[in-house]
């Protein structure tokens, strides 16, 4: 103590003491005070409460590791089954009768109310399809009551679809399944079985106006501003914001541009899809 109280006295202050702590052995709850070594007689339960917190334990696994163990197990017991989806998917250019039977998506063009309904209910008959109001990326099958250039028509070439008549709704109800879509393919544009071979065959699409140029289109067109839009999107074009820094311009009226930007109207853009070729400029100057 009295070291203790001189080391905490110089020049008449007293300054704060620092004690070291010790560090004690651990020992058992019920093993007292004892001096000798401890005896490690008790049971492993109390071993297990003298362990040491720092031990260097068993290193746990990652939820990855163990999300693929458990789905390898329920492959195994049969709770999962599913096959990867690179795994499912065909090579390009094998589309087989088969395929094309249980993966048909059809959409009605040109067509009265009461044909489009007898069309959905032979298909619906007919199994193995579904039916769709306008041309999306899963449609497969586009079929005209006459041909004509209407939206849907062009966004069928666009995207490599079936265009087809309604004798093969009529032929394949009458035979009771369905027939093969070749002898019903309209042949009045050559784009529509050129993008469809194209799409089946290289899985590529329409890109005919992916050609370096940039393009404007108006807000007042025919077809509607969206819909022509949409259109050359499908085919690759690369829309401009504003006229001034487009290379090819498309509207309805005569517009005023700067030098070396060219006006044409929308029938330019039309017959450029259906003839699966960009058409002369020339011809098409307001």
């Amino acid at each position: 103590m009295a070291q203790l109280a001189s080391s905490s006295k110089a020049g008449g202050r007293v300054t704060p003491c620092r004690n070291k702590r010790k560090l004690m052995p651990l020992r058992s709850h019920n093993a007292g005070a004892c001096s000798g070594p401890i005896v490690e007689d008790f049971d492993p339960q109390e071993k297990l409460m003298l362990s040491c917190p720092y031990e260097e334990k068993e290193p746990r696994k990652s939820r990855k590791v163990k999300s693929q163990t458990a789905v390898r197990k329920d492959i195994q017991v049969g709770k999962e089954n599913r096959v990867p989806r690179a795994a499912r998917t065909e090579p390009l250019g094998v589309t087989t009768r088969a395929r094309r039977a249980t993966e048909k998506k059809i959409v009605c063009t040109y067509m009265h109310r009461k044909d489009v309904e007898w069309v959905y209910n032979a298909a619906h008959k007919l199994g193995k399809c579904e039916t769709e109001n306008t041309v999306s990326a899963a449609t497969t099958h586009v079929v005209c009551g006459e041909v004509k250039r209407t939206i849907n028509f062009l966004y069928g070439i666009a995207r490599g679809c079936w265009i087809l008549t309604q004798d093969w709704i009529r032929e394949s109800e009458n035979a009771g399944h369905w027939l093969d879509e070749e002898q019903f393919e309209v042949m009045t544009f050559a784009a529509a079985r050129q993008c469809r071979v194209a799409r089946e065959t290289l899985g590529v699409y329409n890109t005919i106006f992916n050609n370096g140029d940039s393009y404007y289109v108006a807000r007042k067109t025919s077809p509607p501003y969206f819909e022509l839009l949409k259109l050359m999107q499908l085919c690759g074009a690369k829309i401009s914001s504003s006229a001034k820094r487009a290379n090819v311009v498309v509207s309805s009226v005569a517009m005023n541009v700067l030098p070396g930007i060219v006006v044409v109207n929308e029938q330019w853009v039309l017959d450029s899809v259906v003839e699966n070729m960009l058409q002369p400029k020339s011809k098409y100057f307001h």
